[in-house]
C-alpha cells in the first residue's frame, strides 16, 4: 500500500513537470537540430520512465485489488463461521435451559419420593409404637389364647426384654442372639434348653405349622439358623438379627419353616 502512494505521488510530480515543460518552451522553437535532437532523447527517455512506473503502478493496483477481494472473501467466510457459532451457542442455550427445566422437576419428583418415604417410615413406626404399647399392656393376646400358665409366664418373660440390643453369642439381658435369647427366657421359668438354634429344634417335639400355639418355637432352616417363641396372632418375639434388636415380628412377613413345641 505503500508503494502505491509513492507511485501516485511520483506520477502526480511527473504529470505537473510536463504540464510546466509544455509552458516554457516549444519543442520547434529550439535552437539547432543538436538541441532538437537531444530534447527528443531527453524525452524517449523520461517517457520510458514514465511507462514503467505506469506500468508498475498497474501491476500494484491488481495485486492490491487481488488481495483485497481475498480479504473479502475471508471476511464472508468468517462472517459464516459466526453465523454458525451463533447457532451452535442459541442451541447450547436452548439445551441448558431444557435440562435445567428436567432437573428441576426432576429434583421436585425425588422431593416428592423422599417425603413419601418418610411418610412411610412414620407410619411404620406409629404402627410398631401402637404395637409395643399393645404388648406393654398385654392386649396382644387374651389369656386363653396363650394358653396355660406356663406358657403365659414364658411369653410375658420374653416381653421383658424388648428392645435389648442384639449380641451374636449374647446370653444375657445386655445383649442376645436368637437362640440365647430363648435359652434365657425359658431358664428363667425354670426350663433348660440347649445353647444353639439346631439342638433346640432337636429338643422341641416338631409340630404341624397349622398346629402351632403361643409359647412354641418356631425355625428357620433344617438344620435351624434362627429361632423365634411364638406368642399368637400371627406375631412371634425373637433377637432378630446384628443392628437390631429383640422385637416382635409378623408371622406373615418373615414365614417360619418349622415348629417345635417345650411345654406341653
Amino acid at each position: 500500500m505503500e508503494k502505491l502512494t509513492q507511485l501516485e505521488k511520483e506520477i502526480q510530480e511527473r504529470v505537473l513537470q510536463l504540464k510546466d515543460a509544455e509552458q516554457e518552451a516549444n519543442f520547434f522553437q529550439l535552437d539547432g537540430w543538436f538541441k532538437t535532437l537531444t530534447s527528443v532523447k531527453e524525452i524517449e527517455a523520461v517517457c520510458k520512465t514514465d511507462d514503467a512506473r505506469a506500468k508498475e503502478y498497474t501491476e500494484q493496483v491488481e495485486k492490491i485489488t487481488q488481495q483485497q477481494t481475498k480479504l473479502e472473501k475471508k471476511q464472508q467466510e468468517h462472517q459464516a463461521a459466526q453465523k454458525l457459532l451463533e447457532a451452535i451457542i442459541d442451541k447450547q442455550s436452548s439445551s441448558k435451559k431444557q435440562l435445567e427445566q428436567e432437573l428441576k422437576e426432576n429434583e421436585v419428583l425425588l422431593s416428592r419420593i423422599q417425603e413419601e418415604e418418610r411418610q412411610q417410615e412414620l407410619a411404620i413406626q406409629n404402627e410398631q409404637e401402637t404395637l409395643w404399647e399393645q404388648v406393654v399392656l398385654g392386649q396382644i393376646l387374651n389369656t386363653e389364647e396363650e394358653g396355660s400358665e406356663k406358657t403365659q409366664a414364658i411369653i410375658l418373660s420374653a416381653k421383658q426384654y424388648l428392645g435389648v440390643p442384639y449380641v451374636w453369642g449374647g446370653t444375657t439381658p445386655n445383649g442376645f442372639d436368637c437362640c440365647g435369647f430363648i435359652q434365657w427366657v425359658f431358664a428363667q421359668n425354670g426350663i433348660g434348653l440347649p445353647r444353639t438354634s439346631q439342638s433346640q429344634q432337636i429338643a422341641a417335639k416338631e409340630v404341624p405349622l397349622a398346629e402351632v400355639q403361643p409359647g412354641d418355637l418356631v425355625f428357620w432352616g433344617r438344620p435351624a439358623h434362627h429361632v423365634g417363641l411364638y406368642i399368637g396372632n400371627d406375631y412371634f418375639i425373637h433377637a432378630s438379627q446384628p443392628g437390631d434388636a429383640v422385637k416382635i415380628t409378623r408371622i406373615s412377613c418373615y414365614p417360619f419353616e418349622s415348629a417345635g413345641r417345650i411345654v406341653q
